[in-house]
């Protein structure tokens, strides 16, 4: 058997290819009744074929040379009635036995897995993981082809050549010779090609389970080829391997095509023995048309299934090596199993004892890891093995809980020889923590309960080190995450385990920014327009107040503005708008009942015309780099601000129809008086009546 590596094919035990052969049918004694059937439909099906030429035979001989249309007729309804029932059965063969070959790969791939887990720590040792893998799934899965076609194919093709030869023989035993004799160049043929093709797909066999081991292993350790920036000697090396499993395919292949080279050339001189003999020996005119034409029919015919049956051949020496490798697993014997007699071990207490204990790997008997080891460990007592690397601390591990077995001495537990006593009643008590530990997909809690399948909470809880208040790590935190967002107050919450006892919750929430208020309802919003709540209150003091757009038909946690609705998204456009601006502590009132003439209302008394909603960003920035002039002057405490002109906001007292204009660039700061004969500049350019903008883009 091969070194632990996917660098080196797997050394193969030869073995008969009829016991390999025989074995894999063996299968079918298991699946009598539905075989019986599928022979039967088979049997159906193959009269059917072979009556055919006969029927023909007769419509020409009898029939058009009697000019009997009447009975030509019932002669072609009669074919297609059995030649419909053909078909039939046909596609009811191919469907039982379909169902018949899944259930016996079924039935290989499980005692394969089920075999494997009973073989020792050495079997492991000397394969790959990716090459055991490669014989319960690719070797198992080419089987079926063979399995299928050796009912299918094999039985009603060797069947329909006996019919078809003992037709012909009785019709006329010269005109058979065209197909006796050259069977003899057929089997020669197939012969000698079989002997050179299987050993070939042995070897494809071989570099494929080595391409699937080195897929395996490298991605195993690609934290190691990450690290070590190894990636471009691992591509190499996988396109080395690539390249050999490439080349050993066409090598097998290429002969493979020497099965129908020999068929063609076999047709050949069988089609032209008929002629020769039909025509040069027996004479022109000694054998009917349709007698003649039904003999080129049953030639055709009898080549079909030599066809089928080589095709069938090459199938099989091609996947025969995957055969073999998947019952040398099967044969593979248990090292270490249970002997005869063997008892149960106790509860243990603890004791350990080796005595003159010497091991050795089963690769390399001569090389002795442990030689004469002798020690007593107490229960409850806490022993250190020392030693530089490979010096058998591991190995003492693996032999008390017989993974292996020494090559002399004795292991006690308890006073008990490891080999008296089962395993399972062994390592069901034991348990054992490598420095290479292994976890299993999933979760902790699973990993935990592995050891004991059946576990309560509590005990996982316990088995954890953890007291009952501390395994908020156990907990299945999707739904109560999705149960707390779906408060519309709450816009997001994530939870981080912290080990062994601490949740950390980070939460964002919605705030309350304004209140539309409708006829019989009130549906408050955040600033990216959420629904926190529906219904009414006392007060809404602080929030942006709406109108213009009822409540109606809103729902909690509904999103404003992702509907067709203009007004929602109007209102949506201008909140944040506001937001950005920094004025939503200065406007109290929203009227958007108008889209074409906005107005708002600031809580000083200051009446805004906003016009079109449009350019709002910039209309409510120039609103908030005037806002300090129209404080200092009190016109922000009456008045009208009309921001919807294409220029600088223009500002109208309240008695009189004169206004003026103001100059956002020439505003105060704060505490200062503005320029008394200032003139108006546009605080930028104006910019065209269009949708408003959307306040989520950027």
């Amino acid at each position: 058997m091969a070194i632990n590596s996917s660098k080196v094919d797997e050394e193969q035990k030869e073995v008969l290819k009829s016991a390999t052969i025989r074995r894999l049918f063996s299968y079918l004694k298991n699946y009598k009744r539905q075989v019986a059937v599928v022979l039967v439909v088979l049997a159906v099906t193959i009269a059917i074929s072979t009556v055919n030429p006969l029927l023909l035979e007769y419509a020409i001989d009898v029939n058009i040379a009697q000019k009997d249309w009447r009975g030509l007729v019932a002669l072609c309804v009669f074919m297609v009635v059995i030649n419909l029932v053909y078909a039939a059965g046909v596609r009811l063969r191919m469907l039982l036995m379909a169902r018949i070959t899944n259930n016996i790969l079924l039935e290989i791939r499980d005692e394969l897995y089920t075999h494997i887990q009973t073989l020792s720590f050495s079997f492991f040792d000397t394969r790959p993981a990716g090459k055991i893998l490669a014989r319960i799934i690719g070797d198992v899965n080419s089987l079926k082809d063979v399995l299928n076609d050796g009912v299918t194919k094999l039985i009603p093709n060797i069947l329909t050549i006996i019919a078809i030869l003992v037709i012909m023989m009785i019709k006329n035993i010269w005109l058979s010779l065209s197909a006796i004799l050259v069977l003899p160049l057929i089997a020669v043929g197939m012969y000698f090609i079989q002997i050179v093709a299987h050993k070939r797909w042995q070897t494809f066999r071989k570099k494929s389970s080595n391409v699937t081991a080195y897929i395996h292993e490298d991605f195993s350790g690609i934290r190691i080829i990450k690290s070590f920036t190894a990636e471009q000697e691992s591509q190499g090396e996988f396109d080395r391997l690539l390249l050999e499993h490439q080349n050993s395919f066409i090598h097998a292949v290429r002969l493979a095509d020497g099965f129908s080279a020999v068929i063609e050339v076999t047709w050949g001189i069988g089609t032209f023995l008929l002629y020769f003999i039909g025509i040069s020996v027996l004479g022109v005119d000694a054998v009917p048309i349709g007698t003649f034409t039904a003999f080129a029919m049953y030639l055709t015919m009898f080549w079909d299934p030599i066809q089928n049956l080589a095709g069938f051949y090459n199938k099989l020496i091609t996947n025969l090596s995957a055969a073999e490798r998947i019952f040398e697993i099967l044969d593979t014997p248990a090292e270490v199993a249970d002997k005869p007699g063997v008892t149960e071990l106790p509860p243990i207490k603890g004791e350990v004892t080796f005595d003159h204990v010497s091991f050795a790997y089963s690769d390399d008997p001569d090389t002795l890891v442990l030689k004469d080891v002798s020690f007593t460990a107490a229960p409850g007592e806490t022993i250190a093995l020392v030693g530089p690397t490979g010096a058998g601390k591991t190995t003492i591990v693996n032999l008390i809980s017989r993974f292996y077995n020494i090559t002399s001495g004795t292991v006690r537990v308890d006073g008990h020889s490891l080999t008296d006593v089962s395993i399972n009643s062994l390592r069901a008590q034991m348990g054992v923590m490598t420095q290479d530990n292994f976890l299993f997909s999933g979760t902790i809690r699973d990993n935990i309960a592995y050891g004991k399948l059946d576990a309560t909470e509590e005990e996982i809880i316990a088995a954890s080190g953890l007291s009952t208040g501390q395994h908020m790590w156990f907990a299945k935190l999707g739904a109560a995450k999705a149960a707390v967002e779906a408060d519309p107050y709450i816009a997001s919450l994530e939870i981080t385990r912290v080990y062994p006892d601490k949740l950390v919750l980070r939460v964002t929430e919605r705030k309350e920014k304004a209140v539309i208020l409708g006829m019989n309802t009130h549906a408050v919003i955040d600033g990216e327009g959420y629904v926190l709540s529906i219904g009414t209150r006392a007060s809404y003091e602080g929030l942006l107040k709406v109108y213009g757009t009822g409540a109606g038909g809103y729902h909690v946690n509904q999103r404003l503005g992702e509907e067709s609705d203009f007004h929602s998204r109007t209102l949506v456009t201008l909140l944040a708008a506001l937001e950005n601006a920094e004025l939503l502590n200065v406007v109290e009132t929203l009227d958007i009942s108008n889209p074409l003439s906005i107005t708002m209302t600031t809580f000083d008394g200051l009446a805004v015309q906003l016009g079109q909603p449009d350019n709002a960003e910039e209309k409510l920035n120039n609103f908030r780099m005037v806002l300090p002039a129209l404080i200092e002057n009190d016109y922000n405490k009456s008045g009208t601000l009309d921001l919807s002109a294409k220029g600088s906001p223009v500002y109208s007292p309240p008695d009189s129809g004169a206004s003026a204009p103001i100059d956002p660039q020439n505003s105060p700061e704060p505490g200062q008086t503005p320029e008394p004969d200032g003139t108006a500049v546009p605080s930028a350019s104006p910019t065209p009546t269009g949708v408003p903008e959307d306040p989520y883009s950027g």
